[in-house]
This record gives structure tokens, sequence and C-alpha cells, in this order.
């Protein structure tokens, strides 16, 4: 069986998908880059405080309370959403084509569904500190603020062992990585954490399609939801 200890890089990707850094200003870069990373957090968690005390809520909750998964899904499924967060309209301002804008691994049963996912520590969740975590439907729909879901499934894969080595790496305490550094390995963002699962299981679910963009003199690659949607190792389950 898969253990949380399994995902970490396999050495021919861990090149690949480190950030583009060479010369003598590398680490300089790379310090910069966490700095400004930090600041971004920062300023973001300041924000959501802000809204959290206000009165003028973005999106509606009542229809994100009413959000439910389709009948036929499955433990170990692929949860893709679309949030009204305040963190998930600054994504999308800054990047316009983005559709989705998280994702998790579905555990548990019909009766009782959960939801493993990497999301940042802030205010608004109640002062717990982020990382990979398991919450209820129920609390993930509504603190995230989910308008919108598409479900995928792993072609090929027991989703069961996919969904037993998420739970196991929620209660491994991975840290958040508020830097999105894909060379990190004690740290992962919502769509690394999926893509790690893939890899844990022979599956590379983004296949190069990384997201590139310069920062300064720091190139960096970093992972969208489409980038995983589009895998031909996945498939959308429809309703039925």
């Amino acid at each position: 069986m898969k253990t949380a200890e399994a995902l970490t890089y396999p050495e021919n990707l861990l090149g690949q998908a480190a950030t583009d850094t060479s010369g003598l200003n590398a680490w300089l870069s790379i310090q910069l880059h966490r700095w400004v990373a930090r600041l971004v957090h920062l300023t973001m968690t300041a924000g959501e405080l802000v809204f959290l005390l206000s009165p003028l809520k973005i999106g509606n909750r009542n229809t994100t309370a009413a959000l439910k998964l389709p009948s036929n899904a499955k433990a170990g499924d692929l949860v893709f959403a679309v949030s009204n967060s305040l963190r998930a309209r600054c994504l999308r301002r800054a990047f316009p084509d983005t559709g989705y804008t998280h994702v998790g691994v579905l555990v548990g049963s019909k009766d009782c569904w959960k939801i493993v996912h990497a999301r940042p520590g802030t205010l608004i969740h109640r002062f717990r500190d982020g990382g990979v975590c398991e919450d209820t439907w129920e609390h993930f729909v509504q603190e995230s603020d989910i308008s919108d879901l598409t479900i995928f499934r792993a072609k090929g894969s027991n989703t069961e062992a996919i969904s037993k080595l998420a739970k196991q790496t929620a209660e491994s305490g991975q840290r958040f990585d508020i830097c999105y550094e894909l060379s990190r390995q004690d740290a992962v963002y919502c769509t690394e954490f999926i893509w790690r699962l893939g890899l844990a299981f022979g599956q590379d679910w983004v296949e190069d399609r990384f997201m590139r963009f310069r920062f300064l003199w720091l190139s960096t690659k970093a992972i969208r939801p489409e980038a995983i949607t589009s895998s031909q190792y996945l498939d959308p389950i429809r309703a039925h």
C-alpha cells in the first residue's frame, strides 16, 4: 500500500518540476520570490478578515449550501470546483482564462462525504494552520463558497487506494506551500497535491502542461487545474 511518504517527486520529474534557477543570482531570486509570496499571502489574509466582518458577502451562501455531489460519485474521485471566495476572485482577475479555482479528493461514503484538499491557513478558516486537511463536504462547500463543480475519475486506478492515500497525507500534517514552489518536498498547494497523488500511482496528470511565468529574473512553473482536467488519464463523471 502506498503511504503518505510516497507523495514525493520521482527522480525523473524532480528536476523538471523544480523552479528554473541559474547563475549567481539564483539564491537571491528564490528568497525574493518567497518574500513576495508571503506578502501576498498576508495581504489576502487581511482582506479575508475584512470580508468576514463585512455585511456584504461575496457569492450566494444559500446556493452553495445546497450544492450536492452526483449519486455515482466514489471515494477517490477528484472534485474540481469553482469558488467565489476572495482568493478565487483574485486568481481569476490575474488569470482571466482560469475556470476551476480549487480541487480536492473525495473520501468517506455517500452517507458522509468528506474531502481532502490543500488550503492555506487563514483567519476565515478558524485560525487553523494551512496544509492538506480533511473537511466535511458541507464545510468545504460553504467555507470555500463553491458555486459549481465537476467530478473526474482516474482511469485504470483503484479509487479507494487514492482515497486512502489522500487521507494518510492529511493525517501526516503536510503543510501548504504559500510560495507555490514545485521543488519543495515539505509543502504543497492544491493542484500540486493532486498531481503528486497521480504520480504515486504511476500516472502523470500534468504531462509538462505547467504554467510558466517570470518574476523579475526568476522563471517559475505552476500547475493550473485545467492542466490536470485535460489529462488523458482522467474522465469526467456524468451525474445519473
